[in-house]
């Protein structure tokens, strides 16, 4: 009789203490809300298209660290992810972004809470630069380290001279081309000697006037006297 009675009480006994060593386990719940995950830059806020996002989710921190639950997304165009709902029902999410440094404090190691991301949204902590975004529900933002702009290059300014050398127009004349850049200057002529000329023959002052025909006379030699 006495054992007949110790039956039940022994089954209640092992229910509860099923009971007491099951109230600390932690259940996973479902959520129908979707969660995003979004990669910008920690520099100008730019979104990260097509970058290889690797999300890890558990109970503990020592199922973060085996990787016991762990999915691999890409972002869109705008940044923009979606995080897998086979781990969107458990308490904690790990992000790390390949071939991408992290902003944040501890880096890939970091751990945040997915019911304060899909209740108020969350950004984690941005070392890069002072970008910021507005958290929105179900939205977790995460900061890379993205490399500077490259420089501009250096465009010189445009020459107000023409070039010597024209590949297309023939040249028009043969004088330089710094000529065409100021007002021609008049050029002196070269001096030149002219050869000497041959002496005039000498002029008389006036020339001897003829006598007239009628009006000649003959020059007799004078006769000596006795």
């Amino acid at each position: 009789m006495i054992s007949i009675l110790m039956q039940p009480l022994a089954v209640g006994l092992i229910l509860l203490a099923a009971q007491i060593s099951g109230a600390n386990e932690v259940f996973p719940a479902d959520h129908n809300e979707p969660i995003t995950i979004r990669v910008l830059s920690g520099r100008n806020s730019h979104p990260l298209a097509q970058a290889h996002v690797v999300l890890t989710a558990g109970y503990t921190q020592r199922d973060i660290d085996l990787q016991m639950r762990r999915e691999e997304a890409q972002t869109d165009e705008h940044g923009f992810a979606r995080l897998p709902n086979a781990l969107a029902n458990f308490p904690l999410l790990q992000v790390s972004v390949a071939k991408q440094r992290l902003c944040h404090s501890g880096g890939r190691g970091a751990v945040f809470s997915i019911e304060r991301i899909r209740r108020d949204g969350l950004s984690a902590p941005n070392r890069c630069g002072t970008a910021i975004v507005q958290d929105a529900p179900g939205v977790f933002t995460v900061w890379v380290k993205t490399g500077k702009a490259p420089p501009t290059p250096f465009i010189p300014a445009p020459s107000a001279t023409v070039p010597s050398e024209s590949p297309t127009v023939a040249p028009q004349s043969a004088v330089p081309v710094a000529a065409h850049a100021s007002p021609p200057t008049a050029v002196p002529a070269p001096e030149t000697t002219a050869p000497p000329l041959c002496p005039a023959a000498p002029r008389s002052a006036s020339p001897p006037v003829p006598n007239p025909p009628g009006n000649r006379h003959k020059h007799l030699p004078r006769l000596a006297r006795a």
